[in-house]
Order: structure tokens, then C-alpha cells, then sequence
């Protein structure tokens, strides 16, 4: 494979690389479903329980929602979604549902101006009442204050 590398350009290194990512991840994936007799159905299902989560999240961005409300539009029950959220973003819900009103507020903000709204306005709208904390769990996703991030927020135009 090292030879075989080496005499690519660096597109087909990168198609290499690329194809053998997703080879190892087929091989482990498939690895998890042998191990386990029943892990070919349950990832099925877990599959299904994603998808109408990102179906759910992809028709209504604006909607926020709890633990049990999610696990209501994925249609099982609050452990089965955890264990879901588990096995396929490495993370609780709880945390998926935080950084998905995170990513809402971020957008809010870049596309209002300080004459518009306030970052403490944007942070309510998007449920988050401890400003404090707010601030610090954004700075710590997108690497600057809400406050600048509005500060850059692009001028609107007047239409011509």
C-alpha cells in the first residue's frame, strides 16, 4: 500500500485514502454486527430512529423540542433514543438537541445586525435563560463571543 501511494498524484492519494476511510469503517461496522446476533436488526433500527430524527430536524429548524418530545417524533421510547444517539453520533441527545439550538442561535446572529436584536434576545429565543453560560458554551463550538459574532453580522442592503 506504501509503494502503491507513493506513485499516485495527490488526487488519487486522496481517492485512496478516501476509499480505504470507508473500508475500515465497513470493516468495523460489519465486525459490531457479527459480534452481536442481534445487531444487524438493531442497527436497522437505530437507523430508522436517526433518520426521522434528521428528517424531523431538516423539516422544522426552527422548533426546539425536550428529551421526550424528540423521543415522540422518533417514535420510540426515551432509552431507545438514547442508545440510537449513542451508537451514532457519540453523543446523548440531550447534548445533539444543545448544540443544535447552539447552531440555530449562530445563525441568528449572523444574519441580524446589533440594531436588530441583542445577543441576550437570540440566546432566549433559543432557550438558553443563563446568559452567562450561553456565552461560554458558545465561544467554546464557534471560537468567539455571540456578541462579536453579531458585531460581523453583514450589513443588510436596502433593495435598488
Amino acid at each position: 500500500m506504501t509503494r502503491l501511494s507513493e506513485t499516485l498524484d495527490p488526487p488519487s492519494k486522496e481517492a485512496l485514502t478516501q476509499q480505504l476511510l470507508e473500508d475500515c469503517l465497513y470493516i468495523l461496522d460489519d465486525a459490531c454486527v457479527c459480534l452481536d446476533r442481534g445487531g444487524l436488526q438493531r442497527r436497522t433500527e437505530e437507523r430508522a430512529i436517526m433518520k426521522r430524527i434528521g428528517e424531523w430536524a431538516a423539516d422544522s429548524p426552527e422548533e426546539t423540542l425536550n428529551l421526550l418530545e424528540l423521543s415522540q417524533v422518533a417514535g420510540v421510547s426515551l432509552r431507545q433514543l438514547q442508545h440510537a444517539f449513542k451508537a451514532f453520533t457519540a453523543m446523548t441527545p440531550t447534548h445533539w438537541l444543545r448544540l443544535r439550538r447552539l447552531n440555530s442561535a449562530h445563525r441568528e446572529l449572523l444574519a441580524r445586525t446589533p440594531n436588530e436584536t441583542t445577543v441576550a434576545e437570540v440566546a432566549m429565543n433559543w432557550s438558553f435563560w443563563h446568559l452567562g453560560r450561553f456565552s461560554s458554551s458558545y465561544r467554546a463550538l464557534f471560537k468567539e463571543l455571540p456578541s462579536e459574532t453579531l458585531k460581523r453580522a453583514a450589513p443588510k442592503r436596502s433593495p435598488v
